[in-house]
């Protein structure tokens, strides 16, 4: 697994912006550091948080563009991995949201 990885939102009028989610070596957690690089070459970072999880770090990026994306770009390089459940994992899983 890769220390740090980019989750790419895409292109603006001003540049290209993406997610940088750097995992701590020393203490827990992870940062994530929202950057905008301009045409003619300059980073500039927007914003900068620090989550526990990496489900937190999954839902503040959802905000931005869909949850389904940031798993998919987050998949990709290693850092989760999706389990496909099988028929009837799914339907266990729906009859107990159903119950509740």
């Amino acid at each position: 697994m890769k220390d740090e990885v980019k989750v790419v939102f895409g292109e603006t009028w001003s540049g290209f912006e993406f997610a940088k989610v750097k995992k701590y070596k020393r203490k827990t957690g992870y940062r994530v550091d929202l950057v905008r690089r301009t045409w003619r070459g300059r980073y500039i970072t927007l914003d900068s948080k620090q989550f526990e999880t990496l489900e937190k770090v999954v839902d503040f990026l959802g905000k931005i563009i869909s949850r389904n994306e940031v798993i998919r770009q987050l998949e990709e390089q290693g850092w989760i991995e999706v389990k496909e459940l099988s028929e009837e994992e799914e339907n266990a899983i729906l009859e107990e949201v159903s119950e509740q």
